[in-house]
């Protein structure tokens, strides 16, 4: 792929958050593999992030603007492949391939359909992020199975080789971490937070605080409705974090109640997740239902039916030390083999030459 120009857009609406990453993460393994890249992004903290990393052109734009520049600049520099996140950005994308005749891909990150039924003739791949998006847009949608890729979110291969705390260490200051953007189709969060607190309490005889990462629209009533629940002084509310602090807070976490990459990340560094996303909350998850989890994403997309371990069922794995050890190194182990991230990386590489 070395020499190879790609055009990556990505249409993002939060300061960060789990599709930032993900974007982020294959600008590094573009540019890595000595591709050269135009990236037109939501001008911010994903700009600079790929600013930061050193591709040939970074262009910012107000998605509620005019993008007319962008598009010409992207035009001009003719592309051989356009890489696109769906909506506006995938709008963008898909105008810029029409003027260039470049290859296109699009990425999808959730059940959102992007009425793809109406362009999945454009596309030269789909690339999805969970088996169960690329079920749902072929059977809904119309998308030819050999045009759908999974290629599943990943996590730092450093962040998989931390060191693992111990029950007995997380216990000197016992937390549940909350971990995802602050928003309505999160606020399942909110009651897996109490739930889980409660029930380590009964299990571990002392009071279990609740630490808030991130930030949203929907902050102040994430905050009011925790702190009804568990009193004003156990919750702490600590906005959005640096990726490098969160591996760190979820670390040293009894257990993390999250979905999408926040929780895959917890698994990654030994801290059990109660998984609560947008499509579901599927309750805390154990050896025999990890897979399962990490494929609908915590709950993000639809679950298996089978799935569902209620907190009341599942405090015997976060009990003991030997228990809860076994389910660090199984969940560590997980992710080692199917999401470090340089094994993603080499896997779009693979697929992104393969069109090209």
């Amino acid at each position: 792929m070395e020499g190879m120009r790609v055009v990556l857009t990505a249409f993002t609406v939060a300061h960060w958050g789990g599709l930032h990453e993900n974007v982020i993460a294959s600008c590094r393994a573009l540019h890595r593999a000595g591709v050269r890249v135009m990236f037109i992004g939501t001008e911010g903290a994903v700009c600079d992030a790929a600013r930061e990393i050193g591709l040939e052109s970074v262009i910012g734009v107000d998605w509620n603007g005019s993008l007319s520049s962008a598009r010409r600049q992207a035009i001009e520099w003719q592309p051989d492949l356009v890489f696109s996140q769906p909506f506006d950005s995938r709008e963008l994308g898909q105008e810029i391939r029409r003027e260039t005749g470049a290859k296109f891909v699009v990425m999808f990150h959730g059940i959102a359909h992007d009425d793809i039924h109406l362009w999945h003739d454009e596309l030269d791949r789909l690339l999805v992020t969970s088996p169960s998006i690329g079920a749902a847009v072929e059977g809904y949608c119309f998308v030819p199975q050999d045009k759908i890729t999974v290629l599943p979110n990943g996590v730092d291969d450093a962040v998989v080789e931390r060191p693992l705390l111990s029950l007995a260490e997380k216990l000197e200051i016992p937390v549940v971490a909350l971990a995802g953007r602050l928003s309505h189709d999160k606020v399942r969060m909110i009651d897996g937070g109490v739930a889980v607190a409660r029930a380590l309490e009964a299990v571990h005889g002392r009071p279990i605080a609740v630490r808030v990462l991130g930030d949203g629209p929907d902050r102040g009533e994430f905050q009011a409705r925790l702190e009804a629940k568990l009193g004003r002084g156990r919750v702490e509310m600590l906005g959005w974090v640096a990726p490098p602090d969160v591996a760190e807070i979820l670390s040293s976490s009894l257990v993390c109640v999250s979905a999408g990459r926040g929780a895959l990340k917890a698994t990654a560094v030994g801290t059990p997740v109660f998984g609560a996303g947008a499509r579901a909350d599927i309750g805390l998850q154990l050896i025999d239902t990890l897979e399962s989890a990490l494929e609908c994403n915590f709950g993000d997309y639809v679950p298996p039916t089978d799935i569902w371990t209620p907190v009341s069922g599942a405090t015997a794995a976060i009990r003991t030390a030997d228990s809860y050890r076994a389910l660090q190194d199984y969940g560590r182990e997980v992710v080692r083999k199917k999401y470090v991230q340089s094994e993603i990386d080499r896997r779009l590489i693979d697929v992104l030459t393969s069109i090209v």
